[in-house]
């Protein structure tokens, strides 16, 4: 499926990450680091929010799958799906 959908299949790995094909070569995110996990039922839809969210950014695709990631992993760190949502502010607090 990697092979056959170039920049538009995109494989989550949960403690893994994710994966994707470039066009040139499978690109792997390696899964972002928390402190604790509470709750992981909302991660997938998190990250797929995200990645929504970035598609309108006009950045690299593994930028995009990048922010998702953060998003998805951080959504993990709080119990229940909107307590785990990042806001921008959060995001930027993570990566600094």
């Amino acid at each position: 499926m990697l092979k056959r959908y170039l920049n538009k299949f995109i494989i989550t790995l949960g403690s893994e990450g994710a994966v994707f094909n470039n066009g040139e070569a499978i690109q792997e995110v390696p899964a972002v680091e928390v402190a604790e996990i509470f709750d992981t039922t909302w991660a997938g839809d998190a990250f797929n929010g995200a990645l929504a969210f970035s598609l309108a950014s006009g950045e690299m695709l593994i930028e995009r799958v990048c922010f998702a990631n953060l998003v998805g992993s951080l959504s993990i760190t709080k119990k229940g799906s909107q307590a785990g949502m990042s806001t921008l502010e959060m995001m930027e607090a993570h990566e600094t």
